[in-house]
């Protein structure tokens, strides 16, 4: 009588019993995933960079136009503030002018590398409630190029007030001229007197409203060089 139940194929060895995986076979498949890990990984940590870096520049776009609005109100006008940690900053002129959330003033790379009694806080959280920094009232005090209480469409000082340093960029044209930028320690850290930029660039929003990534040696030099990069 024919059985019910279907044959199974197995591999069979020299004595006719079933077999599983050799040792060797099983290394070759370890080798083989590992391989496949090491080609796949850096592939999709790359693919979230992106991901963060489009990201970023939306939120600085967005906070551009909203810089943008607040000009409207107060005289074509940037606002005279700091940067960031003294008042008022970014966040006590821009937000109510921001269309989305709170996290528009947020850079996705932004997680918590500032320690406050030995907790990681994101920087946005600790220091003004932004991610992102802006040539404002204490750049004026330091000697470098700023933008706050400056015209929006033609930010340049009133004579005798212009900068100790990188004289060069009050001629620059809105489109190249910095607004807000992400020059912020989850992308860089200071070793000695040489400043080490771990992703290269900062996404940047320029006086006129684009958005996109500069060199950061560049973005260095409007502040701090007298020269011009090229």
């Amino acid at each position: 009588m024919a059985s019910r139940c279907p044959k199974v194929d197995s591999a069979i060895d020299a004595s006719g019993r079933e077999r599983g995986f050799t040792l060797i076979e099983l290394l070759v498949v370890i080798a083989v995933i590992a391989i496949l890990a090491a080609i796949l990984f850096p592939i999709f940590a790359r693919a979230r960079e992106s991901a963060k870096q489009a990201k970023c520049l939306s939120n600085l776009h967005e906070l551009g136009q909203a810089m943008k609005m607040y000009g409207d109100d107060w005289g074509g006008r940037f606002p005279d503030a700091y940067e960031w940690d003294w008042h008022p900053n970014l966040w006590d002129c821009l937000s109510r002018y921001a269309k989305t959330s709170r996290e528009v003033f947020r850079c996705p790379s932004d997680t918590g590398e500032i320690f406050i009694q030995g907790n990681p806080t994101p920087f946005w959280k600790a220091y003004g409630g932004t991610s992102f920094a802006w040539p404002g009232r204490n750049y004026r005090e330091n000697g470098w190029p700023w933008l706050a209480g400056l015209p929006q469409d033609n930010p340049v000082p009133p004579a005798g007030m212009g900068s100790t340093s990188a004289p060069w960029v009050w001629r620059l044209p809105l489109s190249r001229r910095p607004m807000m930028y992400d020059h912020r320690p989850w992308h860089f850290f200071v070793g000695g007197n040489v400043w080490y930029n771990i992703r290269g660039f900062d996404d940047v929003v320029y006086c006129d409203g684009h958005a996109k990534p500069l060199e950061f040696q560049k973005m260095l030099a409007h502040f701090l060089s007298n020269t011009e990069p090229q």
